[in-house]
C-alpha cells in the first residue's frame, strides 16, 4: 500500500480480513481495508459498513477513523443509491455523532472536514457563508421574477402565434378581367391578420430580451452557488502501520464520563446496524430523531 500497488495489496488484506474473526480483526487491519475500497472506489458501501461495526466495537473517539469515514461518505454520496440506503444513513448519523465528540475534546476548535480550525476561523467562514446566502437568495428571487415574465410572455406569444397561423390560407387573387376597385370595403379577415402579425412582431423582441435576461440572471446564480466554502475531504490516506497504537483515550471530563456509558464491547458486538446507531444517540444524550439527517459530510457544517 505504501509503495501504491493497490491491485496487489487488495486479495491479500482481503484474505486477512475474512480469515480474521470479527471479534479479532485489529484497527490497521479495517481501516486499511476501508483504505484500499476508498482508493479504488468500487465498494464503498462495504467499507462504511465495515467502519460503522468497528465504531460499534470501539466507542472511544478516533479522529483518523472519523475521517476514513467521512471521506468514504463524501465519496459514496455521489451514487443516489447509495446516499438513500440504511447503511449509509446509519453510518452518517454515527459520524456526525462523533464529530460532535471530537469537537468536545478540543475545545475553542471546529473541525472543518479532516482539518482543524480556530473558532475565530470558523466564525469569519460562517460570516461570509451568511452574506453568501443573502446574495444567493436575492438572486433567486430576481431570477424567478424574470422566469414569470418569460412564461407570461411565451404565453402571449403561442396565442398570437396561433391566431397568426389561421389567417395563413387567407388571400385576395385578382383575375385579370376582375373590375378595379377604388377603395373597396375593408377585408375583415385582413384586418385580424394584420392585427395579428403586429401583435407578434411587438412580443417577438421583448420575449427575445427576457430570454437573454434569464439566462444572464441564471448564470450569475449558478455562479453565486460554486463561491460556497465547504471542507474538501481527502480520497487518500497513509496506510495504517500494523504495528501502531491505538489511539489516546479521551481526556476530557466530559468524554470521560460519556466513555462510561457506552455499551460494552460484548453487547456491542451483539448489536446490529440499527442497535449501533441507537445506542450511540443514547451514548450521546440524544435520540434518532434530534440527529441530522442523512447528507454530505461537506454539509454538515452549514
Amino acid at each position: 500500500m505504501r509503495q501504491e500497488k493497490f491491485d496487489k495489496a487488495t486479495p491479500l488484506l482481503n484474505r486477512a480480513y475474512n480469515e480474521t474473526p470479527a471479534a479479532q480483526r485489529s484497527r490497521p487491519l479495517v481501516l486499511n481495508r476501508a483504505l484500499l475500497d476508498l482508493v479504488q472506489k468500487g465498494n464503498l458501501p462495504r467499507a462504511i459498513k465495515d467502519l460503522s461495526q468497528f465504531f460499534a466495537r470501539n466507542p472511544a473517539p478516533d479522529e483518523e477513523a472519523s475521517n476514513l469515514l467521512g471521506s468514504l461518505l463524501q465519496l459514496a454520496a455521489d451514487n443516489p443509491r447509495w446516499r438513500n440506503g440504511p447503511i449509509y444513513a446509519d453510518a452518517f448519523r454515527e459520524f456526525a455523532r462523533r464529530e460532535a465528540v471530537l469537537e468536545r475534546h478540543r475545545t475553542g476548535y471546529k473541525r472543518w472536514g479532516p482539518k482543524w480550525i480556530t473558532q475565530a476561523e470558523f466564525d469569519e467562514i460562517k460570516r461570509k457563508d451568511r452574506e453568501l446566502v443573502e446574495q444567493i437568495n436575492e438572486q433567486g428571487a430576481a431570477m424567478e421574477r424574470i422566469r414569470m415574465t418569460v412564461q407570461t410572455l411565451t404565453v402571449q406569444y403561442n396565442e398570437v402565434a396561433n391566431k397568426a397561423r389561421g389567417f395563413s390560407n387567407h388571400a385576395h387573387v385578382r383575375r385579370y378581367n376582375d373590375p378595379i376597385q377604388i377603395n373597396p370595403q375593408p377585408c375583415a379577415l385582413c384586418a385580424a391578420m394584420a392585427e395579428a402579425t403586429q401583435s407578434l412582431n411587438d412580443i417577438t423582441p421583448e420575449l427575445h430580451a427576457a430570454s437573454k435576461d434569464l439566462e444572464r440572471a441564471t448564470v450569475k446564480y449558478q455562479a453565486l452557488q460554486l463561491r460556497t466554502v465547504k471542507p474538501i475531504w481527502p480520497t487518500r490516506y497513509a496506510p495504517i502501520d500494523p504495528d501502531a497504537p491505538p489511539p489516546k483515550p479521551p481526556e476530557h471530563p466530559a468524554l470521560a464520563a460519556l466513555a462510561t456509558t457506552e455499551p460494552a464491547a460484548g453487547a456491542a458486538n451483539a448489536t446490529d446496524a440499527t442497535g449501533a446507531r441507537g445506542a450511540a444517540a443514547a451514548a450521546a444524550g440524544g435520540t434518532d430523531s434530534s440527529l441530522p439527517p442523512a447528507t454530505r459530510p461537506s454539509d454538515l457544517v452549514r
